[in-house]
């Protein structure tokens, strides 16, 4: 008997068979499991030498024992169809927009660069060259299948190249391929989640812009002298600090009239035809319920009076939604196009390249905190995670706190001292 047939003779169950072939090479199978159909799933590697092929049958078997080996067909899976398949998958489980957010992530940005790698072969190195790419000018990809008539109906320009993407972007992408290798590896598609292997690409914190008092009197003056229909909208978030979704989502049977009572329970995702979508808050955090000022409540005053006109107006033509901030004819206010009149506002007040919506939110959490409310009522108040969230975001933006704790710290040693003299 030789050699060969007495290694095969005393060979265990599961060890793996090893044998040279016509050509020369060496083949080792290795039975791993079993297939979705029943049938054995037997695997194969080979080498030019018996101690290369014996080398890679001890990965497959290693592979094997640690419950990291993929289905066979799997293997042959590029990324770029992987990933259309995931895109069905989440369909109709997560708000429409963030399920647009994941689609023009993977058409855009990921598909084209890396589409046609197969998922069981993506290695960090792949996803690092991947967001490197994106930090530059690059040519744009050619639409999906569908995508070239809907753009030639909407009148749409495609450019021919993409400008590079801003960090926060970036993140979005790395979000969105998290997701999809996650459940890649859940699937049986890959045998791990590359991108949690690598970090994530840093976002780095945008700087706190709030607006002083005397800016925020000066924004509104000129606001309601040029008439503007937002002007109500612009006082209530400065005096609230709400975002500006949760605004544009803000129900009149939200706000107790007599109590000064205002409660955050939605959020306006977007407007189609007028129509409003709506999700749930940011966070759970974000579902809340907070006082307004008396000058906050005659804003919305002045809003309900308004809107009384343009209701008595149209009559049956108005389309009430019960929003407090709505369009003339009662539909949702366009996200996009009420920061286009805020931006306008500016302009008009002479603030326009210092400052955004999102300020009139900061300068609420500064102001507060400014005046020594304590960071957990206006961590209550803006909806944050916790009041350690609220200093850490705002602290350095309010050098007065840090001037105020330090004559408190001097006062109460200052009191200890004279009491002992």
């Amino acid at each position: 008997m030789g050699a060969e047939a007495k290694q095969r003779k005393n060979r265990g169950h599961g060890e793996g068979a090893i044998q040279k072939r016509a050509d020369g090479r060496w083949m080792a199978q290795l039975m791993v499991g079993t297939k979705a159909d029943g049938k054995r799933d037997i695997r194969s590697v080979y080498g030019k030498t018996r101690g290369e092929c014996q080398k890679k049958l001890e990965e497959l078997r290693r592979r094997r024992d640690e419950g990291v080996l993929t289905d066979s067909k799997s293997q042959q899976v590029q990324v770029g169809l992987f990933l259309e398949r995931w895109l069905e998958s989440i369909d109709g489980t997560m708000e429409s927009r963030s399920h647009a957010r994941h689609r023009d992530n993977v058409h855009r940005h990921i598909r084209p660069i890396i589409g046609r790698h197969r998922v069981q072969g993506l290695r960090p190195e792949h996803l690092v060259s991947l967001f490197a790419t994106l930090r530059r000018e690059r040519p744009a990809p050619e639409p999906v299948s569908g995508q070239v008539r809907q753009a030639k109906h909407a009148g749409k320009f495609r450019p021919s190249t993409l400008p590079p993407l801003s960090p926060r972007s970036i993140k979005y992408v790395f979000t969105t391929l998290r997701l999809a290798l996650d459940a890649a590896v859940k699937w049986g598609v890959a045998p791990r989640n590359v991108a949690r292997v690598i970090d994530p690409p840093k976002v780095p914190r945008p700087e706190i812009r709030a607006m002083s008092p005397e800016e925020v009197t000066k924004l509104l003056i000129v606001a309601n002298a040029a008439e503007d229909p937002l002007a109500p909208l612009y006082e209530v978030a400065v005096l609230s600090g709400c975002r500006l979704g949760e605004l544009l989502g803000l129900a009149w049977r939200d706000i107790n009239m007599e109590t000064r009572m205002l409660s955050i329970n939605r959020t306006l995702s977007r407007t189609v035809g007028g129509t409003p979508e709506f999700s749930d808050p940011k966070t759970q955090r974000s579902r809340r319920s907070f006082k307004l000022s008396s000058d906050a409540m005659e804003a919305l005053k002045v809003q309900r009076d308004r809107q009384g006109l343009d209701h008595g107006a149209l009559g049956e033509s108005y389309r009430d939604h019960d929003l407090v901030f709505a369009t003339a004819t009662g539909t949702s206010l366009d996200p996009s196009g009420t920061l286009k009149r805020f931006r306008s506002a500016l302009k008009r007040a002479s603030l326009y390249d210092r400052y955004t919506f999102h300020s009139l939110r900061h300068t609420a959490a500064t102001t507060m905190l400014t005046a020594g409310i304590s960071a957990k009522v206006v961590a209550d108040r803006l909806g944050h995670s916790s009041p350690a969230f609220t200093l850490e975001r705002y602290a350095h933006a309010v050098p007065a706190l840090d001037e105020d704790a330090a004559d408190r710290l001097q006062l109460i040693f200052r009191g200890a001292r004279e009491r002992e003299v």
